[in-house]
């Protein structure tokens, strides 16, 4: 998430160790952004794009440290001063987008569809948001999360969070451990790349602090490499950001959402970032590019294209509008002018208002408004999707849709959420239909669509007064079965799939029930 850590002159500036105006990392903001657009709207443009948030994360931390620094030493850290800082940086302008989406989102999303957004909605004014997305089937690169309008905020809530932790863990370093601040650091660091490698596997891993948290660190460290050690040959200055743009640019090109990551793949690009900083304050080929007034100028509109773009590309998504190059373009010029405007009327004006003080600050910028979104979710949660939206005869029709807000994954799950499936289990956890019978004799099976097929599986159950199980994993197809790929465990390949191994168990199940119902998204049924 692209939020410029300094509230001094020039606005959404970038500034280094010494508090001078860094205009390259305005630069390398844009590249990061431009990345982050390119591949939300064609991940087979710029399949490894996704790296542009780890490079935020880098700029962040390295501009974020040596503000918290400055106070520290200087004897005049302010806590106050400090948050103020970041609800006049990222409030103002979420606060229009949030208002717009949902607008947008309230003439638009079916009930179902709504709850999740309001849901998303309320749980970034909580600086949840990537916890919610975490808890999800789904994962980042899932089926249905590019409809998502808010998926996006995932990263400012991972932001806040280590907003939150990081003063604390500098003021304790700086009291206690003075003399090894980044010895600390570096442990730090290796600590939480280590957790992140360990959980890759995890599709919740993508969105949580702690498999975040040592991008920021690197960007911690990178500051004090640029205050300590800084670089004095131009010789060197030119090879290490010649390395570290390749290790950027090549992340951005070479990886893909088969990557495992974050992890250690999380280190390439991140350390790429770390090394156009620190070589970017000498004298060197590359930095004049990075500050070409054209990407300094993107790079100070990069938050707010951040925040605008993400909800054009889902909502037009959501309509069923494919993204064809010239849609894409549009959608993109729509962005540019919607954070044009904002910059220039939300994000200037509010960063400039000296006499804006903590406590007006937090109550107006952030108490109100969250109190109304989260009031939006929590009435949309409680009227299942706030249904009265729409006229008598179109809630009908909606209601033949349908799609489980299972958080608990216990009857749609994820790769890491195997668990062994019998009958007791299905009946115990996830029964439909005439619960007043017995024995269940429907079973419904599938991919995420088959949550499609549930209302119509369960009418149908209840006029033939029948009882029904079902049981979903997104992405995966009810025909995936080991049995159809002959010798690939015997050639050690690979082992069973969670997805194969779930569909193993409700087959050896299935002879138990009068009916089984197999639903998928036929059309993308990987070739064997």
């Amino acid at each position: 998430m692209p939020t410029p850590a300094s509230s001094s002159p020039p606005a959404s500036s970038a500034l280094d160790s010494s508090h001078a105006y860094r205009p390259d990392v305005d630069g390398l903001r844009a590249l990061a952004v431009l990345a982050v657009i390119a591949f939300h709207a064609s991940a087979t443009t710029l399949p490894g794009g996704f790296v542009g948030v780890d490079i935020f994360f880098v700029i962040s931390g390295f501009l974020i440290t040596g503000l918290i620094v400055k106070g520290i030493e200087g004897g005049n850290f302010s806590f106050a001063d400090f948050y103020t800082r970041r609800i006049k940086r990222i409030f103002p302008a979420y606060m229009l987008v949030a208002m717009v989406t949902l607008v947008v989102a309230s003439f638009l999303l079916i009930p179902n569809d709504y709850i999740f957004y309001t849901t998303s909605l309320a749980a970034s004014w909580a600086f949840l948001s990537n916890v919610f997305f975490s808890m999800l089937s789904w994962g980042y690169f899932g089926q249905r999360t590019e409809e998502f309008p808010l998926l996006h905020t995932w990263s400012l809530s991972v932001e806040e969070q280590f907003y939150f932790l990081f003063p604390l863990v500098m003021i304790g370093l700086y009291r206690y451990l003075r003399a090894y601040v980044v010895p600390a650091l570096v442990v730090l660091t290796l600590v939480f790349v280590t957790i992140s490698e360990m959980k890759t596997g995890e599709v919740k891993t993508y969105f949580l602090l702690q498999s975040r948290a040592h991008e920021l660190l690197i960007g911690a460290l990178t500051w004090f490499l640029t205050q300590r050690a800084p670089m004095r040959s131009t010789a060197l200055a030119n090879f290490w950001i010649a390395a570290g743009m390749a290790l950027m640019i090549g992340s951005m090109f070479l990886f893909n959402q088969d990557t495992p990551f974050p992890g250690i793949n999380s280190l390439y690009p991140c350390i790429g970032a770390a090394l156009v900083i620190y070589a970017g304050r000498t004298p060197n080929s590359l930095t004049p590019v990075l500050r070409h007034r054209v990407l300094v100028g993107i790079g100070l509109l990069s938050y707010s294209l951040y925040l605008w773009h993400w909800p054009i590309f889902s909502f037009l998504r959501y309509r069923r509008i494919e993204l064809s190059w010239d849609v894409a373009l549009a959608a993109v010029a729509l962005a540019f002018v919607l954070a044009a405007l904002t910059w220039r009327f939300i994000e200037q004006p509010v960063r400039k208002q000296r006499s804006l003080r903590f406590r007006r600050a937090f109550v107006q910028l952030y108490v109100l408004p969250a109190a109304l979104f989260m009031s939006v979710g929590l009435y949309s949660y409680v009227t299942e999707g706030a249904p009265l939206r729409f006229p008598s005869e179109m809630r009908d029709l909606i209601a033949s849709y349908s799609f489980e807000r299972d958080l608990g994954r216990n009857c749609s799950i994820r790769d890491e959420d195997y668990r062994r499936i019998d009958l007791a289990y299905l009946t115990e956890r996830c029964a439909f239909g005439d619960m007043n019978r017995g024995r269940p004799e429907v079973l419904l099976m599938g991919d995420s669509h088959a949550h499609h097929f549930k209302p119509f599986v369960e009418h149908l159950s209840h006029h033939a007064r029948l009882k029904a199980v079902f049981h979903v994993q997104g992405s995966c197809y009810p025909t995936d079965l080991q049995a159809s790929m002959p010798g690939l465990m015997q050639a050690g390949a690979t082992e069973q799939s969670t997805c194969q191994r779930r569909n193993a168990d409700l087959l050896a199940i299935a002879g138990q029930f009068r009916y089984v119902v197999l639903a998928g998204f036929w059309s993308k049924i990987p070739p064997e």
